[in-house]
């Protein structure tokens, strides 16, 4: 099985990609055996192979991943965690990379049960980026692929390696970015963000050509999106990054939105210096923008060479993804010189591309489910051998286990409950405390809203009509619409109305259900039974929390607006963590 059909699929991200390995972090040395062990050279291996993956030295990489598990067998205790895990991470990516795809996986899955088992969120990190590139690059999963990408994110978060988090960001960008998914742009922006915070250059350099590459795909926020890849060209050059290719891919669409074609054609030309500079490797679709443009100028002939010149370095291994696109373009360009003979001939071409891909794409999901096959195989035994030698442990040692496990499982309860305990009265407490001051707050809303009514009636003139009955094109919220919508909220008698809808509150406010919809979306970053819904419990905590009030929980629910009792039920806890009933109970103890 060979990766080369997805060798460039993260389009302008494949250093990022690699680059995340370089950050994870190290278990640490030892001494073994009362003499020193090879920490040092561990490190130095360590930092070769990442360094290697680096600079897409993946026979390298290999090399010092092989040499690391080699001093893995040979030692134990910490140094021989870190080899082991750090091993398998090098060969896993190297692997991935390289020509034996076939054997990344079993590296990766193993280095995976290794940080889970010691602890390493950082080396854990850099594992889920592994996974998630073999998920998208050589099963074609990508939601699997996010799945992965945002673990590693959460492991970052854990080990507090905010640039790791941050590469990671730009990779959950790019698989929206290949689905066309203008989601992805906000983990773009984030990425961006953090660069400039923290004064990394390279995350400023990714984040901003994925961000301006979004732009091109929406088609909106030419120039800005314009200001970003230009800021990108500028650390391309300064920092030597090693391909350029896809940056003025990105910049000749953007030249291509503005209406400057020129100035496209030039950058398309440079994507295809750098791609040549690079021998193949890099964006190839430059020669089919060239080529277009070509066609355009009734220049058939020229857009035939230049889309032969791509359709061979397909025939390379490189930008294989792209042939099916380079093919098609050739259909196109040879029917506009009247070569129907040869736009057949590309055409069949194109069709049993397809075909080929189709019988790619089985053959490696049997030889994934082969291959998983013989790893949870493998798991198995080893789990058996771990069980035989644990009964043999514990027929020694089961009167000493069973009065250890009572003791620790006597302390957990007591500890527990009371933590549970201190933090359900910690819960009542903040709760109570909030409700009391929004009601506080809306006494004094009112009285500010009654002096502003008073204010406002002495004033009249044409553009004083509200808002609200107005309508925009691009649907944006009127202030006045949000302060009328928030006064109108702000009575209980609306929001624990058992009939309360959209339409109902458009209705009060003159307006419309889209105008309230975007406004609860917009506004409250909620939907309207989100929003409903958490006044109504915030009204519930007011009540229980008041000494005086005795009202049956049936009858309370029924007041604040809820047809059934479980529902209520059901609200309450999601909101406060607890039950009606138990919060009733600590805050008449609070």
């Amino acid at each position: 099985m060979s990766c080369c059909r997805y060798k460039i699929l993260f389009l302008t991200l494949f250093l990022s990609l690699l680059f995340v390995a370089c950050d994870s972090g190290n278990v640490g040395g030892s001494r073994v055996a009362g003499r020193r062990t090879s920490s040092p050279d561990i490190e130095m291996l360590r930092r070769d192979g990442l360094h290697s993956l680096n600079i897409a030295d993946f026979d390298s990489a290999v090399s010092r991943g092989k040499e690391l598990l080699e001093i893995a067998a040979r030692h134990s205790g910490k140094t021989a965690i870190t080899a082991s895990i750090y091993g398998n991470i090098i060969l896993g990516q190297g692997y991935l990379f390289g020509d034996s795809v076939e054997r990344s996986y079993p590296h990766l899955h193993e280095a995976e049960n290794l940080c889970l088992k010691w602890g390493n969120d950082s080396a854990l990190a850099s594992v889920y980026n592994g996974l998630g590139l073999y998920a998208s690059n050589i099963e074609n999963d990508f939601p699997g692929a996010l799945r992965y990408f945002f673990l590693g994110i959460e492991a970052a978060k854990r080990s507090s390696n905010k640039r790791l988090h941050s590469l990671l960001l730009v990779n959950i960008a790019s698989i929206y970015a290949l689905n066309r998914d203008a989601t992805g742009l906000r983990y773009a922006l984030e990425c961006y963000r953090h660069g400039k915070r923290y004064g990394d250059r390279f995350l400023i350099y990714t984040g901003s050509m994925t961000a301006a590459y979004f732009y091109a795909l929406r088609h909106t926020d030419i120039p800005k999106a314009l200001d970003y890849i230009k800021e990108a060209e500028v650390i391309l050059h300064t920092d030597s990054i090693r391909n350029g290719s896809s940056l003025y891919y990105i910049y000749g669409i953007l030249s291509q939105l503005a209406g400057h074609t020129d100035e496209a054609a030039e950058h398309f030309r440079e994507s295809v210096n750098w791609l040549k500079r690079n021998r193949g490797e890099g964006d190839v679709r430059s020669y089919i923008g060239l080529a277009e443009m070509a066609l355009a100028d009734r220049k058939g002939q020229e857009a035939v060479m230049l889309l032969d010149s791509a359709l061979h370095i397909t025939n390379e291994g490189h930008s294989v993804m792209f042939r099916r696109d380079i093919l098609n373009a050739l259909v196109a360009a040879n029917r506009s010189l009247g070569n129907e003979a040869a736009a057949n001939q590309y055409n069949l071409m194109a069709i049993e591309e397809d075909k080929a891909e189709d019988k790619a794409e089985k053959e490696q999901l049997i030889e994934h489910i082969k291959m998983r096959y013989d790893l949870e195989r493998a798991d198995n035994e080893i789990n058996r051998q771990r069980v035989e030698l644990l009964e043999k442990e514990r027929t020694v040692n089961l009167l000493i286990g069973l009065i250890a496990v009572v003791f620790v499982l006597t302390g957990s309860f007591l500890y527990l409950y009371r933590r549970k305990s201190r933090l359900y009265a910690a819960i009542v407490k903040q709760a109570t405390d909030a409700a009391r001051e929004e009601s506080r707050l809306r006494a004094t809303i009112c009285q500010l809203e009654e002096r502003m009514t008073v204010a406002e009636s002495s004033k009249s003139s044409p553009e004083s009509d509200s808002p609200v009955t107005k309508k925009s094109s691009t649907l944006q919220i009127p202030d006045r619409l949000v302060a009328a919508f928030e006064s109108l909220m702000s009575n209980p008698a609306v929001y624990t109305d058992n009939m309360i809808s959209k339409d109902k509150i458009a209705q009060m406010l003159d307006t419309n259900r889209t105008y309230v919809s975007r406004l609860v979306n917009e506004v409250y970053h909620k939907t309207f039974p989100q929003f409903i819904n958490e006044l109504r419990i915030k009204e519930a905590i007011r009540r229980i929390s008041d000494p005086e009030c005795n009202t049956p929980l049936k009858a309370l629910a029924s007041e604040l607006g809820y047809n059934s009792m479980t529902t209520f039920y059901t609200k309450f806890n999601e909101i406060t963590g607890m039950t009606p009933a138990a919060f009733r109970e600590k805050a008449r103890g609070v």
